[in-house]
């Protein structure tokens, strides 16, 4: 376990988790030297005070937390927060940095055809437009 500092972005609604057994809610944290680190927080308890500290760009001080492989990329690792974790405001003496805007991701729009040139594990959103027609759906448009 460990404790890591930082700012809170973009703060996720709760989720569940694939087998859905867990209820979770993700955020990025802007670290002085890792950049932006994914959260994974199994504590629903730490979501209103998570809210509130990103509201107020107030930097945080996480403890227990453990690092875990990401799931979206091989070479990143995740913060995991469970039970025994806490959120506390950061000191200012512990903070030597200024929060910074989260960086938006490159948009590359790619038709359906060439979903196969797009690297494994990469997001992406899908808009399509589908119908339905005698229990047989049907992509329209994409």
């Amino acid at each position: 376990m460990e404790n890591v500092i930082g700012y809170v972005h973009s703060v996720s609604p709760t989720k569940r988790s694939k087998r859905k057994s867990f209820p979770y809610f993700d955020f990025m944290l802007q670290t002085e030297t890792e950049g932006y680190k994914r959260v994974v927080c199994f504590n629903e308890k730490l979501r209103s005070s998570l809210d509130k500290y990103q509201q107020a760009n107030v930097p945080v001080k996480i403890r227990n937390a453990s690092r875990s492989k990401s799931t979206m990329d091989d070479n990143q690792t995740n913060f995991l927060l469970n039970k025994r974790s806490r959120i506390e405001e950061a000191n200012n003496n512990e903070v030597q940095f200024e929060a910074l805007p989260l960086p938006q991701p490159t948009i590359q729009q790619v038709q359906l055809q060439e979903i196969n040139s797009i690297d494994a594990k990469t997001k992406v959103d899908v808009k399509a437009l589908l119908t339905k027609k005698n229990d047989q759906v049907r992509l329209i448009r994409n």
